[in-house]
């Protein structure tokens, strides 16, 4: 495996956990039962990563759009990442 399929694979399971975290983010789960663990996890991975992006796109009516750029920013680091691992 070489290091343009590592960055690949990283990005992706960052993009799949961002996506499980958004799909979490609108389930009800109370403390205490038995999926509480599961949301605190995704939330504990994805509020240091989401947190720029909330300064520069606040949530607006109740809805949070900051997940949309970090899905952009994501692609972007990462197509800049591979153009300079493979020359």
């Amino acid at each position: 495996m070489d290091i343009v399929s590592i960055i690949i694979y990283v990005f992706q399971g960052i993009r799949y956990f961002l996506l499980a975290w958004i799909i979490l983010s609108w389930v009800p789960i109370k403390p205490g039962s038995f999926a509480w663990p599961v949301k605190r996890f995704f939330n504990n991975f994805m509020r240091p990563i989401m947190a720029p992006f909330r300064k520069i796109l606040p949530p607006m009516g109740g809805i949070d759009f900051s997940p949309i750029i970090l899905f952009f920013a994501l692609d972007y680091i990462r197509d800049f990442l591979i153009r300079i691992v493979a020359g």
